[in-house]
């Protein structure tokens, strides 16, 4: 594994440890449990599609939620072309999973 793939590891391992422990604690009612979050082979959080078939099921997405990294990925996906919530929530959903309600958040105070 190179540098900067390591280092994002290690980021994400640390920015999921409150999220692991919210799944440990199984509380009901907990929407992150809504997203049939399971642990990866690389051991982060992920959350697969709704999508039933097999080519689209695969997309195996990394569970990021609310919080400065959260924060940092939105802003990094949108400053380039400044476009709405939807493009922007596109992008970042090819590899990490963020609540839509977060990037509105975000994209609201965007000058």
């Amino acid at each position: 594994m190179d540098n900067m793939l390591e280092a994002e590891h290690n980021i994400l391992e640390v920015s999921q440890t409150e999220l692991r422990i919210r799944l440990a604690a199984s509380v009901k009612g907990d929407k992150v449990h809504s997203l049939n979050p399971h642990v990866g082979e690389d051991g982060l959080v992920r959350v697969k599609g709704r999508a039933k078939h097999d080519y689209l099921a695969s997309s195996n997405q990394i569970l990021v939620t609310t919080g400065p990294l959260a924060r940092l990925i939105i802003r990094h996906m949108h400053e380039p072309s400044h476009l709405g919530v939807e493009y922007t929530l596109a992008r970042i959903r090819e590899r990490y999973w963020v609540s839509r309600k977060e990037v509105k958040a975000v994209l609201r105070r965007c000058i």
